[in-house]
């Protein structure tokens, strides 16, 4: 798969920091998608538990979704900050 991130000219650290978030956002929508091919694999199960795993996949992929989005604001961030400081 194939993931987007932006690469700053003036700083090193924005470029890796982007990088990095971009990954953690698309790790999120990876697990996503796993989990929702094991839902449907699984077929019947106990429904309690499938949910409960859902449930606990859509979380942790929220948090990973949202981590990547605040490291790749911070990486813009820190690039528009560094030429003032020039």
């Amino acid at each position: 798969m194939i993931f987007f991130y932006k690469e700053y000219e003036n700083s090193i650290l924005s470029t890796l920091l982007d990088y990095i978030g971009a990954g953690f956002q698309m790790l999120s929508i990876v697990l996503i998608v796993y989990q929702i091919l094991e839902v449907v694999q699984s077929g019947g199960g106990v429904a309690g538990t499938i949910l409960l795993d859902f449930l606990s996949v859509i979380f942790l992929s929220a948090i990973l979704f949202f981590g990547g989005k605040g490291m790749r604001a911070g990486a813009r961030k820190i690039a528009q900050n560094k030429p003032k400081k020039k």
